[in-house]
């Protein structure tokens, strides 16, 4: 017993001495571990990258808060931000829990029990495809829906900073435990039934920490029945738009996820000034829309963050999403998404894809392809894992660059991080900690697609605004020499646009659509050329 309090002690004393700085250093680390370049696209896991993009972003926002205040622990507590993910969250069983709910509304409608006699729903008779039978609340062991919390100030001193540094350290440690083995093998009718009590019981307790998981759940999962598990996940299979719909109706009815009303912004109504204020809420973080941590918490997010969500709960109920990344004409990237498998294909419209943005709905091939202006084989060629990766580092890019510069975070407000934004000055104040954070995820941007000449021109550029002249010279450098050579979008296959200018191809765009990827426009790489050129002379000067 004694042993077990100082393996306790000594666990919560580490724990403690966690710093905000830290936990961000070891997120960034773990991220180019998980996706480094030696490993192949297909095993990236997406979703954990994901969060750990969120909590090295939350991570750095702390530290960069409590920065100013390490001297006055008591005021840097009352600057807490205290609505970070919890255990569920970091840890996937959040995610477990809704594939749970997919998996149950799936065989309740389509199963055998259900309808031993009947064509599951979502076929050709409905409209879309999907069923649109009303469905009933979530267990509210399950519920995702969060009360909005006064953000008051918790306990003074440091113990409050101490504390802050204990969530991030746990989260990280949650999100960076071993996965926990999720598929039935064939050894034997006695560890089948042992694996499947074991996550049985794990799907009771909603809120525990568990160990993340990378495939489809156990059929324990509906009910105490192993076998109607099973039908159900063979059901799923089989009839993979009614599967679908099962998970619209979780996601966007039950559990209230929706769309991201404004940039920057994860909250699913019109901010009111007045209620923010007699609620005491604090203030959004920038890119809060694209990090998942807080699409699980709160329920809204950007399209690429939805998409990376209903992308994971697919995935547990065995259903594997291809994924396209698209750019729209403000430079926004849009997701589109389709059963890697089984084409969806509606009677009558042909081809169809789902619309996760748009609440699940299904899109025809030809419409996507009028309003994004690709043709059928570029919208039906998946993006990689490491495209859909780099598409959400972009709006948090965006985001930290907006915020850094003080300006809106929509397309048309934000400054275009451009070099022309550089040599015409049009810059004169910087935040300097969300610049860092732009920088970051430019660096992350470039090690994904190190051929995309869009991501190495913005972070040359944020390296020039943060003050590091050698890096932006360097990497300046090494776009020009690979845009003489022709060396341009080997890694990004998707319609690019520049993330901070116009429309492509338009008076401030800074990349037209190619065969091959992003391609800088030709004024682009000449403000370059004339922004290195300046650079090595101002080196030269003081060297």
């Amino acid at each position: 017993m004694r042993q077990e309090l100082r393996v306790r002690r000594a666990r919560h004393a580490r724990a403690l001495k966690a710093r905000p700085e830290q936990v961000a250093r070891r997120c960034a680390d773990a991220f180019a571990e998980e996706t480094h370049p030696r490993v192949p696209d297909g095993r990236i896991p997406v979703t954990k990258a994901a969060l750990l993009i969120a909590l090295e972003d939350e991570a750095a926002a702390a530290a960069a808060a409590l920065a100013p205040l390490a001297a006055r622990p008591a005021a840097a507590a009352a600057h807490l931000d205290r609505s970070s993910g919890g255990a569920a969250t970091w840890s996937l069983s959040r995610l477990d829990a809704l594939a749970d709910d997919a998996l149950r509304h799936f065989a309740a409608r389509h199963g055998p029990s259900a309808h031993p006699a009947a064509a599951p729903a979502g076929g050709p008779d409905s409209p879309d495809g999907l069923d649109r039978t009303p469905r009933a609340p979530a267990p509210p062991s399950t519920q995702r829906v969060q009360p909005v919390r006064a953000w008051l100030p918790g306990p003074g001193g440091a113990g409050a900073l101490r504390d802050l540094g204990a969530r991030l350290q746990s989260g990280l440690a949650a999100l960076l435990r071993p996965a926990a083995p999720t598929r039935v093998n064939a050894s034997g009718a006695a560890a089948a039934s042992e694996a499947l009590g074991a996550a049985a019981a794990g799907n009771a307790a909603a809120g525990g920490a568990r160990g993340r998981r990378d495939g489809p759940r156990p059929a324990a999962a509906v009910g105490g029945d192993g076998g109607s598990g099973a039908d159900a996940l063979a059901l799923v299979r089989r009839y993979p738009l009614a599967a679908l719909g099962s998970v619209n109706a979780v996601l966007f009815q039950q559990q209230g996820y929706t769309a991201c009303n404004r940039w920057g912004d994860p909250s699913p109504d019109p901010c009111n000034p007045v209620i923010t204020l007699l609620l005491r809420a604090p203030p959004r973080r920038p890119g809060s829309d694209a990090q998942l941590s807080s699409v699980l918490e709160r329920g809204a997010g950007g399209c690429v963050a939805l998409c990376i969500l209903y992308s994971a709960v697919c995935a547990r109920l065995g259903l594997e999403l291809a994924v396209r990344v698209l750019v729209d004409e403000g430079g926004s990237h849009y997701c589109l998404a389709w059963p890697a498998d089984a084409p969806l294909a509606a009677a009558g419209v042909g081809r169809c894809v789902v619309d996760v943005y748009g609440r699940g709905a299904l899109l025809t091939v030809d419409e996507v392809c009028e309003l994004f202006g690709v043709t059928q084989e570029d919208l039906l060629t998946p993006s990689s894992r490491r495209q859909l990766l780099a598409a959400l580092l972009a709006d948090l890019l965006a985001a930290h660059w907006a915020a850094a510069c003080g300006t809106g975070a929509s397309p048309a407000a934000r400054l275009p991080l451009l070099p022309a934004t550089a040599l015409d000055a049009r810059v004169q104040r910087l935040d300097g900690a969300a610049l860092e954070r732009a920088a970051a995820a430019a660096s992350k941007r470039v090690a994904l697609l190190p051929h995309c000449q869009e991501a190495r021109l913005q972070l040359g550029l944020l390296h020039y605004f943060g003050g590091a002249y050698q890096d932006a010279w360097l990497e300046l450098g090494i776009l020009l020499e690979r845009a003489r050579a022709g060396a341009d979008g080997a890694d990004d296959t998707e319609r690019a646009a520049p993330v901070e200018g116009s429309a492509p191809g338009g008076a401030g765009g800074g990349a037209t659509a190619g065969p091959a990827g992003a391609v800088l426009a030709p004024e682009v790489l000449r403000d370059a050329e004339l922004l290195w050129e300046k650079l090595q002379l101002e080196l030269l000067v003081a060297a």
